[in-house]
């Protein structure tokens, strides 16, 4: 079994986990589909009579002996499971057909006989230089998980964290992930290639230069997230407003006081919110607690290169 992930929904003045970019509804007009949280919460706004929702349901998981109840909304188990992200895998076993209807108050029992522990070494601008988290998820909902912080100057190492394994025993978890602050490394994994910044981290030649514009985090439940074009998503795509940043648009994007760069990235995503605004972007990051760190911010966006023959209004 293994657990994919955590999507959360970042405001400018707080953060509201709604565990997954999906929820399960239906529109009255069509057969009934997975649509994504920001279209449910636009039809709600607009009071359209074509869209309705599962009722909300808590659920209370319990694998390998370890016990979270969570509350979404979902119709079948199998809406459970894609709903918190987690994913049976090999000889797992599960206590009630995925098909089964939810009741509220279900208790789903997995017990997961398959060994997928893994460690991962990330590098990110989101935290002080050389500071240091350790974050460890066991499969379970996001309520599950511990961090531990480390100051500046600890030396981080196989041998350091095959130590703090030992000492904190996180060989029960799934997935630990150790983040260490580096200023200097950009959340994008696109290349730069030909592209040359200034002392101030900016591109020295662009199409167009926007400030202030108001950028918040988002991740997905999903490893094979794709964004409305179609495409995968990863930390070098984010989401905006297609008539003002056409899909394929490439973007430099950096905090707005120099000290967080994002770095290159495309447009390969929307929602009906950013549909109706201007100076907004949705920049996607690879995990729940780097989009914690992001929030909302604002930030300044070059325009390096327009798609041929669509350029925005």
């Amino acid at each position: 079994m293994k657990r994919t992930g955590i999507f959360l929904v970042l405001l400018t003045f707080g953060v509201f986990w709604v565990g997954s970019s999906n929820i399960s509804a239906y529109r009255l007009d069509s057969k009934r589909v997975i649509i994504p949280w920001e279209e449910y919460q636009a039809s709600q706004m607009n009071h359209d009579p074509t869209y309705a929702c599962d009722p909300m349901q808590t659920v209370t998981f319990v694998i390998n002996g370890e016990e979270s109840s969570a509350t979404f909304h979902g119709d079948c188990v199998k809406d459970a499971l894609n709903f918190f992200g987690i994913v049976l895998e090999g000889a797992d076993t599960i206590n009630l057909p995925l098909k089964k209807p939810l009741e509220d108050g279900d208790r789903i029992e997995i017990t997961s006989k398959t060994n997928t522990n893994q460690s991962f070494i990330i590098y990110t601008p989101l935290l002080p230089d050389g500071a240091v988290r350790v974050v460890a998820s066991n499969n379970t909902p996001r309520s599950n998980r511990i961090v531990f912080k480390f100051p500046a100057g600890t030396q981080v190492s196989e041998l350091w964290l095959q130590n703090l394994n030992q000492e904190e025993h996180l060989d029960k978890y799934k997935k630990v992930w150790v983040y260490v602050g580096k200023s200097e490394e950009h959340i994008s994994i696109r290349e730069f290639k030909n592209l040359v910044l200034n002392e101030n981290n900016h591109p020295t030649t662009y199409v167009k230069k926007i400030d202030s514009i108001r950028a918040f985090a988002y991740s997905t439940s999903s490893t094979t997230g794709r964004g409305s074009t179609g495409n995968p998503l990863f930390p070098g795509t984010v989401a905006a407003n297609f008539s003002k940043f056409p899909p394929g648009t490439l973007l430099y994007i950096i905090s707005e006081d120099g000290k967080i760069p994002y770095g290159i990235a495309t447009v390969e995503d929307t929602s009906p919110l950013l549909q109706q605004g201007e100076n907004f972007l949705d920049v996607f990051l690879d995990s729940f607690e780097e989009s914690c760190w992001w929030g909302a911010r604002n930030v300044t966006v070059f325009v390096l290169e327009y798609p041929p023959q669509k350029q925005p209004r």
